[in-house]
């Protein structure tokens, strides 16, 4: 029995074809080519009192010079075609590959779509580049000021935390927040934070974290009404408890006792005065006071409110509670403007100690990237109830990777 004729290629076929085509176009470049007739003349009037009736263009009854009005003849414009009669053929030798064509051979007509594995983003792309370029590698335009979070920010960071993997390892949320005395400039604020991290990687070298600024108007206190500044975390290979370290502060600080037991030494503003609490610490030391210790001393602000209640951290246990407070603190548009250049709004710390995705690259034909774009849209349009507008050369789908590639050949298929 015969196999049934297929109207599809494989990758291999449509690379073999399209380098076919190519071999093909450099002989016939080099193949004798005929002699053109010389480029048609165009002739054009010139008419110094041209006026126009409606008044928005243009009026040249003041204008002492020449103006071009439109061409209205030609001569020397070869062969054309008669009304009713079929168009002249076209002259050899003319390349056609960038014209966009139905045809399956057309070398320049090739998409890609590239899946992050065991993650959940989908990106195709149609009429891409011949040459696959890795992930990061691209160079990048040097950045201007930034003055808030925009749309285009918050794609990339969604875009990033899609590409991460939620079934082997959570990450801890944290919040980092100021007192009702925080500061009002980036330069500030931004070196409280890079301190921080700092700390944390010294602390624990596996980590791996992505950090989001927020701007929050304040419900209480003396500046109840203005802006402050607090950021969000979410942070991989940080351990809940762990065994204590010496930490030398101006505000907080840990110490060890010459029977072994360790202290931890509290410093707080008692009106103008600075007063010291001393507590005695047993066991280990858990990442929550860790962060609270630490974040206290950063701040410097020496309020001791800031000290028992200017952080949180929140232990994630399942995918759908990462993307609920992903898309409650991290992902929300900015409601609030601060300072007039806030810098980033997000950033990422050693992602090699984040569990990203596979990326897997795999070749299609530009017809194939089209109809799968459009399963992808009825996709999108039948999860959120919403119309979007996309980009007709390439998609980027937040979805569960592994059900759509195991999908892949089918739908290829029937493209």
């Amino acid at each position: 029995m015969s196999e049934p004729k297929r109207n599809w290629l494989t990758a291999e076929e449509f690379r073999a074809e399209c380098a076919q085509q190519r071999e093909a176009g450099i002989v016939r470049r080099q193949m004798p080519q005929p002699a053109f007739p010389p480029k048609p003349v165009r002739i054009y009037q010139f008419k110094p009192n041209l006026k126009y009736r409606r008044r928005s263009k243009l009026d040249s009854s003041d204008y002492a010079g020449q103006v071009v009005y439109r061409g209205s003849t030609i001569e020397d414009g070869g062969p054309e075609a008669e009304r009713g009669e079929a168009a002249p053929a076209p002259a050899p030798g003319l390349l056609k590959g960038h014209i966009s064509s139905p045809s399956p051979f057309n070398p320049f007509d090739e998409g890609r779509i590239e899946v992050w594995v065991g993650a959940g983003l989908i990106k195709v792309i149609k009429q891409g580049r011949h040459k696959i370029v890795a992930e990061g590698d691209s160079k990048e335009k040097k950045r201007g000021e930034i003055h808030g979070f925009s749309r285009a920010s918050r794609r990339r960071m969604m875009q990033f935390l899609a590409k991460v993997r939620l079934n082997e390892l959570l990450p801890l949320f944290g919040t980092t927040t100021y007192p009702d005395i925080f500061p009002t400039e980036a330069d500030k604020f931004k070196r409280d934070l890079q301190t921080l991290i700092e700390r944390l990687k010294r602390r624990f070298p596996l980590v791996g974290l992505l950090w989001r600024l927020e701007f929050k108007r304040r419900k209480s206190g003396v500046n109840v009404g203005k802006v402050a500044p607090h950021f969000h975390w979410l942070l991989w290979n940080v351990p809940r408890k762990f065994d204590f370290k010496p930490e030398s502060g101006k505000w907080a600080k840990i110490s060890q006792v010459r029977d072994g037991t360790w202290r931890e030494t509290v410093r707080f503003y008692d009106g103008d005065k600075i007063a010291t609490v001393v507590n005695q610490v047993s066991g280990q030391d858990r990442f929550t006071e860790w962060l609270s210790r630490n974040w206290y001393d950063v701040a410097g602000t020496g309020d001791l409110k800031h000290y028992n209640a200017g952080t949180n951290v929140k232990v994630l246990t399942s995918k759908r509670e990462v993307f609920f407070y992903v898309s409650k603190y991290m992902g929300k548009a900015e409601a609030e403007a601060g300072c007039e250049c806030p810098g980033r709004f997000w950033g990422v710390v050693n992602p090699k100690n984040i569990p990203m995705g596979e990326r897997k690259v795999i070749a299609c034909t530009g017809k194939q990237a089209v109809q799968l774009m459009r399963f992808m849209r009825r996709y999108v349009h039948a999860v959120t109830q919403r119309k979007y507008r996309f980009n007709r050369w390439s998609m980027s789908c937040m979805c569960d990777a592994d059900f759509w590639l195991e999908r892949f050949p089918g739908l290829l298929d029937s493209g």
